[in-house]
């Protein structure tokens, strides 16, 4: 009779000392990725959500510039053109 009086308890107790702690936490992680979802739909990449990472704006500004031309090469290479391989 204890056992099961103990194992009930030991159930129950820890969702009530859990609950307060998760009802704050569970909202916080889906802004968290509400935000993190819009940054990445923007930058077409993955994105940092604290701080600000100075090689990534460089890497960024790389792969966006390599975006743009990476049509113009692949039209190129389709019709024979410069660039194109054999």
């Amino acid at each position: 009779m204890y056992l099961i009086v103990a194992s009930i308890v030991a159930k129950i107790v820890p969702m009530f000392l859990l609950m307060p702690v998760l009802m704050v936490v569970l909202p916080i992680s889906g802004v968290a990725g509400v935000v993190y979802a819009i940054g990445h739909n923007r930058a077409g990449q993955r994105i940092r959500l604290f701080g600000d990472d100075d090689k990534g704006r460089e890497r960024s500004a790389h792969r966006q510039a390599r975006r743009r031309t990476a049509p113009a090469a692949m039209a190129a290479s389709s019709r024979g053109g410069a660039g194109a391989v054999r």
